[in-house]
């Protein structure tokens, strides 16, 4: 379900950031526009990362309301107005679009599966709502973004509990203050209909030339945005492949890097990534920048890390399908 098409959105954002490109000498050309929408790319392999990655919603501060119509509601919601440091400028790309209070990005790499960053030991795998379908599509040739009010059942999922409430779920947290890796895998309540997982890198590593997007989820963008041109450097680094051209911002966390060539999730990103700020103009009002590619920084290990920890490869817990390359 989806509410009013924004038709002129596109457009918007192709002359903000065209605009602004004639003043940046650093900006990336128009094939790595940032903050991108996925009406923004006929591309199937970034598409099937749109369809793939889920919003996760944190609720201890958010809920997910069934509605009566069988639907689910997230609330309470707002409205973009406001960047970290002040009032938004109103003619800032996606101004008054829906903005929730808190979360993060994962990716579904099994029927039942989602990947994300732990950022914590253990991992509240229950604090989490983890919703699919929030990202623009086309209908009609028109942008429509989804209805935060009315979340279709088959796209909202819950951590796999046992009867006495606890989490039964695999198991795989690599959070770790002093080796690369901070993942976690969580299995759902039940297998996610109609999407496709993506397939984890388990050995080796990309190729410079090797094409790679990402897509992640900001409090302040709740529609998925994808970045479709990252540069990376030291591929085969044992700290994780180095990334830049991102556009992430909080809530960004555990978004997949995903390398469109290889057809595997390389990493996932993070908002230290992003080369888009927010300018102080002198009417007071903050504007969304970019800065690109900005800094390369690996913020995460390889992901082939996770195939070390116990119950990997246990097919009863996990589909090795999913992460076998």
């Amino acid at each position: 379900m989806f509410a009013t098409g924004h038709a002129a959105l596109s457009k918007r954002l192709a002359i903000f950031f065209g605009t602004l490109c004639l003043s940046l000498p650093l900006c990336a050309s128009a094939s790595a526009q940032v903050m991108a929408d996925a009406c923004d790319t006929n591309d199937p392999g970034i598409l099937h990362l749109f369809d793939a990655t889920a919003f996760l919603v944190n609720l201890t501060i958010q809920q997910l309301v069934k509605n009566p119509d069988q639907t689910y509601s997230l609330t309470p919601m707002g409205t973009y107005t406001n960047s970290p440091y002040g009032p938004l400028d109103p003619a800032s790309a996606y101004y008054g679009t829906p903005q929730t209070t808190a979360g993060r990005s994962g990716v579904l790499i099994s029927s039942n599966s989602i990947l994300t960053t732990a950022h914590q030991t253990p991992f509240d795998y229950t604090l989490f709502g983890y919703v699919f379908g929030l990202r623009a599509q086309s209908v009609g040739g028109i942008c429509q973004y989804p209805d935060p009010a009315h979340i279709p059942a088959e796209n909202v999922y819950f951590a796999s509990i046992g009867a006495d409430g606890q989490y039964n779920g695999v198991v795989l947290n690599t959070h770790s203050e002093t080796a690369p890796g901070d993942f976690v895998v969580i299995t759902l309540d039940r297998p996610v209909i109609g999407r496709v997982p993506l397939a984890v890198r388990k050995s080796g590593f990309a190729s410079p030339q090797d094409r790679f997007a990402d897509v992640s989820f900001s409090q302040r963008l709740l529609p998925a945005k994808g970045d479709f041109a990252i540069q990376h450097i030291n591929e085969n680094a044992p700290t994780g492949v180095a990334i830049a051209n991102t556009s992430m911002m909080p809530g960004a966390s555990g978004a997949p890097v995903y390398n469109l060539d290889a057809g595997v999730v390389e990493t996932l990103g993070a908002s230290a990534n992003s080369c888009v700020y927010f300018n102080l103009e002198a009417n007071g009002f903050y504007l969304l920048r970019q800065n690109c590619p900005g800094a390369f920084y690996p913020v995460n290990g390889p992901v082939t890390v996770i195939s070390t920890l116990p119950g990997f490869h246990d097919v009863d817990l996990i589909s090795r399908a999913a992460f076998e390359q």
